[in-house]
């Protein structure tokens, strides 16, 4: 597997070829079409950080999806950093539009895991939100089965919160 990463501001028309073509191919929400995506894009600040990451095996796209980062603060005192998919991770910006339905879509049919996706991104994260998960679609998916999505023998079962 191999990844490519796009920054939001230097690459939109890459951006809108990727996400246009390959998305439109496979069910997702409306939070997920070009039209939600090209206005949330386009009207983000140059100071937030957004990201595409796309995902390729053999050549072509498996996987395809935003990750936000931002650093969060508890307390006034602990810090981490933190990346949200398909969200900026900054409040000011993401609750008026919070998205719904959401989903880091599986361009073809695959054995993508998300194991394989904490693995493969290549940022060194604290945490990763996954906010407004959409049950029916990968990840939300595999929280409502109640499957254990980590193979590790330390690892423990997550539950996801849909807003």
């Amino acid at each position: 597997m191999s990844i490519k990463i796009y920054d939001i501001k230097d690459n939109f028309y890459d951006i809108e070829k990727i996400w246009a073509i390959d998305v439109s191919s496979i069910k997702h929400s409306y939070f997920l079409s070009w039209g939600w995506i090209e206005n949330w894009i386009s009207c983000l600040p140059a100071n937030i950080s957004v990201k595409l990451y796309t995902i390729y095996e053999n050549g072509s796209p498996i996987v395809i999806f935003f990750l936000g980062e931002n650093e969060q603060r508890r307390k006034k005192i602990f810090r981490s950093k933190a990346y949200f998919v398909n969200t900026t991770g900054n409040f000011e910006y993401d609750l008026p539009l919070w998205i719904e339905y959401n989903s880091i879509p599986l361009l073809k049919h695959n054995n993508f895991s998300l194991e394989s996706f904490f693995s493969v991104i290549p940022v060194n994260w604290e945490e990763i939100f996954l906010p407004g998960l959409d049950e029916n679609l990968f990840p939300g998916n595999i929280f409502r089965s109640g499957e254990k999505f980590l193979s590790d023998n330390n690892s423990k079962y997550y539950q996801a919160y849909n807003s």
